[in-house]
This record gives C-alpha cells, structure tokens and sequence, in this order.
C-alpha cells in the first residue's frame, strides 16, 4: 500500500514538474511578441495632438486667465446639475412663499408662509429662488414655518 502511495506521489511530481517546465518555455517563447507589442510608442490623433499643444502654450503664456476660465466653467457646471436636481423652488410673491416645480413657471404650492416669518439668511436664499431637490426636503420645509 505504501509503495503504491509512494509511487502515485513521484508520478504527481514528475507531471508538475513537466508542466511547470512547459509553461516556462511557452513564456519564454510568447514574451518577445508582448514585449514588441507593449513598447509600440501611443500615437494621438493628429488635431488632438495639436490641440493639446495648443492649450499648454496657452497656460504657459497666462496661467491665471486659464485657471478662471476653468474656475467658471466648473461653476458654471456646478449651477446646472444644481438646477437640475431641484424638483422644487421657493419663491417670495407679495411678501409670501409659493412653491414652483422644477420649470419655474408652474405653482405647486400657495403658502399661507409670510418672508417676515423665516429667518434673515433663508429670506435671501427665498428671494434668490431656493431650490429643494425632493419632496422630503419640500415638507421639512413646510412641517418648520408652517403655522
């Protein structure tokens, strides 16, 4: 019995050594092929390339117009998703809160909610048109300065 174990074990490495040995030689076979492939230089797109010229000469020349251009287009970004993800807006009409849907044209909502009610720094978000982005936010809002 032992000696059919012994011999099972011996089988079992002589085939992993010859496997372990094959797999060596394919590597090293394949690997110039990769190699050849993995240094090939990365080529732009002729515009791209001239374009991107284009943008580093111009930082180089006025770093600072650069970065406020960038600095207006992320707020600029900044206010559209913001737009787009209120559902709803406040707005002051003759001293009281109505409550528009997201088009800015359609009431939602008269509230019986007077500007003088709210505190100052809310009274100006108001007046500047305070989006809320859902309807958990809306009736927070309603459930706080609802009398």
């Amino acid at each position: 019995m032992i000696k059919k174990i012994a011999a099972a074990f011996m089988a079992v490495l002589v085939f992993g050594g010859l496997a372990y040995y094959s797999g060596i030689l394919y590597l090293e076979k394949s690997v110039p092929e990769n190699q050849a492939y993995m240094k090939a230089p990365v080529v732009f797109f002729p515009e791209e390339q001239r374009l991107e010229q284009e943008e580093q000469k111009e930082y180089k020349e006025n770093p600072l117009k650069d970065t406020e251009t960038a600095r207006r287009q992320v707020s600029a970004r900044a206010d559209r998703v913001l737009a787009e993800a209120c559902q709803y807006y406040l707005v002051e009409e003759q001293g009281r809160v109505n409550i528009y849907l997201s088009d800015r044209e359609t009431v939602y909502e008269y509230t019986d909610i007077t500007m003088d009610m709210l505190p100052e720094e809310l009274q100006q978000e108001i007046t500047a048109g305070k989006g809320l982005s859902g309807e958990r936010e809306l009736y927070d809002f309603l459930e706080n300065y609802s009398s």
